[in-house]
């Protein structure tokens, strides 16, 4: 039970002293607040699992190298999201591109498509508009709605998916 006790009260003081700046550190990374905290707590985790092996070196030195890691692997991961989703967007012009050629098809595609459009939740269209038609970085949409570039993400893919089914179930063969 003491030994407990000593093991929680080390944790608060290394969590107090150290969550703060582990914070920070990770927000000039990420560029969200909200990522730069789930990052942080995942580092304490991470670091309090592993204690026994860092026994002799100072706890910020660990802490400080996995939000440092933590974070590239959170940038790298978003890299990839960015690549999806642009692919999926330049694929989305290509289409629509070929479909321009013959008009009545591309007529009826384009009505299809805003049905669908105006069938998305609102957040939803409203990301999906200024990404797909503003051609606005996630991190401005993020600003001009004010909410995180991780629900920008979510959002853009929740509209890509939704759009998608709508689109396969006229028989557009997406």
């Amino acid at each position: 039970m003491m030994k407990d006790r000593n093991q929680y009260l080390e944790l608060s003081v290394i969590f107090a002293s150290n969550y703060s700046k582990i914070v920070d550190y990770c927000s000039f990374y990420v560029g969200s607040v909200e990522e730069a905290k789930d990052i942080a707590q995942d580092c304490f985790v991470n670091f309090w699992d592993r204690r026994v092996r860092y026994r002799n070196v100072p706890p910020e030195t660990i802490l400080f190298a996995m939000a440092r890691n933590a974070c590239l692997n959170y940038l790298k991961h978003k890299a990839v999201e960015n690549r999806y989703c642009a692919r999926i967007l330049s694929e989305a012009k290509s289409e629509a591109e070929s479909f321009e050629r013959e008009s009545s098809i591309y007529a009826e595609l384009e009505i299809l498509i805003r049905h669908g459009i105006e069938d998305l939740p609102d957040i939803c269209r409203k990301v999906f508009e200024l990404s797909f038609y503003d051609e606005l970085t996630v991190k401005e949409i993020s600003g001009r709605l004010g909410i995180s570039v991780q629900a920008v993400y979510k959002s853009l893919d929740r509209a890509y998916q939704k759009l998608k089914k709508h689109l396969k179930s006229a028989d557009f063969g997406v």
